[in-house]
């Protein structure tokens, strides 16, 4: 295979939107079956876990298989769990300092954050 091909910031953010929709699809049936508000609890946990257990599973989202993004080490090899773990709770600290990691991939030349 040739030199590897990076997602844009508008196919992240695309795939990203469909997983969070996913996830909020899976909290309101959650939550009816429950009763429980899980949204205020746990949709930020269940977000991440999610994350997680897809990139280590499948080194892709839902989000990312519809719109054919997969996370690889930026060696070329495939992402392993404790690679997982690390990409979402880098994931969550990029987005808590004002989305700067995730605003890096506009300015980036490889798209990365």
């Amino acid at each position: 295979p040739g030199a590897p091909v990076f997602a844009t910031f508008l196919e992240r953010a695309a795939a990203f939107l469909l997983d969070v929709l996913l996830i909020g699809i899976v909290v309101e049936v959650l939550e009816g079956w429950m009763f429980y508000r899980v949204y205020d609890d746990g949709f930020p946990l269940l977000g991440l876990g999610y994350f997680i257990v897809m990139w280590a599973w499948k080194a892709q989202t839902i989000g990312g298989m519809i719109m054919k993004l997969r996370v690889v080490k930026t060696n070329g090899r495939p992402l392993e769990a404790p690679d997982a773990i690390v990409r979402g709770l880098a994931g969550v600290l990029s987005f808590a300092a004002l989305g700067l990691g995730v605003l890096w991939i506009l300015r980036d030349p490889e798209h990365q954050g």
